[in-house]
Formats: C-alpha cells, sequence, structure tokens
C-alpha cells in the first residue's frame, strides 16, 4: 500500500524519483528513497551543505526517517528528499546515500551535517568521500544538561560560560582557552563525556573549520531548531506508513509555500535602508530580504562600533588603525585592527586585549 502511493505519484509527476527494498525472506520493506523534481531542482541551487538526521520517532513499525535537508536563499529549511530505513545499519546508510546521489546526478555536497552515529560515518566516508563531514552542534549541545547533572544545568553562571565557548569563539585558541577556564573554574576534569567531546573539538566546534564553504551555517543552532520543530510538527510514533506519507506531503507543500512567499516578497517589497551609504543600498538589490537584514545589522555595528584610532604615512605606505569595541561573555573588548595600504594590497592585522592575531589580505 506505502509503495502503491509512490507508484501512483510517479504516474502523475514523471519527476518523481523513488527506490526501494523489500526483505525476501518477510516481504517486509527494508527501506525506500524519495524526490520530486523540486527537491531535485532546490538540491542544485542550495545543496552545497546538506544536514541528514535519523532521530525522528515517526511511525508504529520503529522504522526511522531520514530527511535530506538544507537551506535556501532566504535562509528557510527545505527538503532535498527523504527516507524510510528499518535499521541504522552501515549498508543500509551507504544504499541510501547511493541512491541519493543517483537522483542528484553524482553531485556529491561540499558538507554533510548528521549526528554521532558511527554506522553513518562509516557510510558518509565511503559514498560520500569528497564531502566535509561535521557533527550537528544542536544535538550535541541538548545532551549537555544531562551529561554534566542536574546542578550545573541549572547554574546559569556556567550554561553562559560553556556557550559562549561553544558558539562565541572566533579561533582554535580562543576556543581551548575558553574551554580550559569553564572546564577548571567548574572542575570537571573527570567528565568523560566532555573530555571525549574536546577530543572531536575539530569535528562540531566551528572555529576548527572556518575554511569549509558555508562552514558558518554551522555556528548557529536556528536552523537545526527549526528542522526539528518542522518535522516533529507532523510526525508522531502511532503513524501507519500510509498516514506518515500524507502528512510529510501536506507539509512540504507548506514548507513550499513558505518558500514562494518569500520570494514573492522579495521582489514585490523593497526593504528599509538605515544609512545613505552606497553599500547599504547596493547590498538590499543583491541580497533577499532575510540576508540583507543580517548583513545591515552587522553594517550598523560596524558604523557605530568602530572608529579611527590612529593614521599616518609610512615610507611603506599608509596605516590606519581602527578601533571596534566588541562584547564577549558579558565583557566588552577592545579590538584593533591596523591596515597597511599600499598601491596593489591591504594588509590587515587585527589583536585586542587576548593578543588574538590573524593576517588578512584584500587584493584590489
Amino acid at each position: 500500500m506505502f509503495i502503491e502511493n509512490f507508484k501512483r505519484k510517479q504516474k502523475i509527476d514523471p519527476s518523481f524519483y523513488f527506490a526501494y527494498e523489500i526483505n525476501k525472506a518477510t516481504r517486509q520493506l527494508r527501506h525506500v528513497f524519495w524526490a520530486d523534481g523540486i527537491s531535485r531542482k532546490n538540491y542544485a541551487l542550495y545543496g552545497d551543505v546538506v544536514s541528514f538526521d535519523t532521530t525522528y520517532d515517526t511511525n508504529r513499525y520503529k522504522m526511522i526517517f531520514a530527511p535530506f535537508t538544507g537551506l535556501d536563499n532566504h535562509r528557510l529549511c527545505i527538503t532535498f528528499g527523504a527516507a524510510i530505513l528499518g535499521d541504522e545499519k552501515a549498508e543500509f546508510f551507504s544504499w541510501l546515500f547511493e541512491k541519493f546521489l543517483d537522483e542528484m546526478e553524482g553531485y556529491k555536497p561540499v558538507c554533510i551535517i548528521t549526528d554521532q552515529d558511527p554506522a553513518m560515518k562509516v557510510a558518509i566516508k565511503n559514498v560520500f568521500d569528497t564531502s566535509t563531514h561535521r557533527f550537528c552542534i544542536w544535538h550535541i549541545m541538548r545532551k549537555l544538561s544531562e551529561k554534566v547533572g542536574s546542578t550545573l544545568s541549572s547554574n546559569e553562571d556556567f550554561m553562559n560560560q560553556f556557550k559562549s565557548c561553544v558558539y562565541n569563539s572566533e579561533t582554535k585558541e580562543e576556543f581551548e582557552s575558553s574551554w580550559k577556564s569553564v572546564i577548571n573554574e567548574f572542575e570537571l576534569q573527570n567528565n568523560d563525556w566532555l573530555s571525549q567531546m574536546f577530543s572531536i573539538r575539530n569535528l562540531w566546534i566551528s572555529a576548527y573549520f572556518r575554511d569549509v564553504f558555508l562552514g558558518a551555517v554551522l555556528r548557529t543552532t536556528s536552523r537545526f531548531e527549526s528542522e526539528n520543530s518542522f518535522f516533529c510538527s507532523f510526525t508522531n510514533p502511532h503513524l501507519s506508513l500510509v498516514e506518515f506519507w500524507m502528512r510529510f506531503e501536506s507539509a512540504v507543500e507548506s514548507q513550499r509555500h513558505s518558500q514562494s512567499m518569500s520570494d514573492n516578497d522579495n521582489f514585490s517589497l523593497i526593504p528599509e535602508l538605515k544609512t545613505n551609504r552606497d553599500l547599504e543600498r547596493h547590498a538590499s538589490q543583491v541580497y533577499t530580504f532575510t540576508n540583507f537584514y543580517k548583513f545591515q545589522e552587522q553594517l550598523w555595528l560596524a558604523c557605530m562600533d568602530c572608529e579611527v584610532e590612529d593614521k599616518k604615512d609610512t615610507e611603506e605606505g599608509l596605516v590606519i588603525t581602527y578601533l571596534i569595541m566588541l562584547e564577549k561573555m558579558g565583557r566588552c573588548v577592545r579590538l584593533y585592527i591596523t591596515l597597511l595600504v599600499t598601491w596593489h594590497v591591504v594588509h590587515a592585522k587585527c589583536f585586542n586585549v587576548k593578543a588574538f592575531h590573524a593576517d588578512i589580505y584584500y587584493a584590489f
């Protein structure tokens, strides 16, 4: 009955794709994957970073719902495809990933984000061999309260410091220093889970993959919370597979309606500007509303919290020092950026009271 729905849909919509396997001994469904033409188009446009999650409790048969999702140009959650799996085995994941690539013309994502399932890790290494694999920070942080105990999880100072360490660290050195400070202050040296998380920090802390294309997507939990809330809103463990499929179809239609509404707003409305700067005006013309307002927020902060501290001519060129005031962990940090302007290149060095240092090069 469940597979018959796919066959009927394919007759109506030839762009609809599905693949499945049946257990020959029991005649029961082992796994199935499906995606339609719109999903394929969205993946071609926005499939550089893919989230793959198998933590949903969706049907009475205890089969695993596994959607492939991403973000569109409005930062809205979109679905690239979905699967039902009979088990979380490496061979099942490998079959699924291969079918996914078949449908997506072999294009592998730049980065794939998952939970910490070891079988999934094996399959990703085998099939998405050129993709960067990272763990979902939201899933990890959801476990924090359980792993540190009720006393610390209700300690506001600890939670604020730990979250700031995880989410606000700009460099590897800053993260490691902050982590060590929190661990020592709250005497967590013997917490095995935290020790393990620190040992794999390069797989989930954003400061370790700033070189990954669109790695900033991994920095915030909001997209993962939104994605989880979306799928949980139409699933429950008492549904039959047919009932689940009907709810899934309605939910994806709602998702696509939101995308269409955002597209319409972007074409028919004009964003409100805060300054008379050409940079902001240009951004309003090339960015979608959601991305423009994020850019505008940062531009406004730059205008308000940045000032020229010093300017002088040298034999090497013009040297300009900027002072930027930042707030980190409840404290104000003075960040200095020194620019050496020559005819061909700008050399930038930035440092603050913690002696954070980086070299940035802007070619003209």
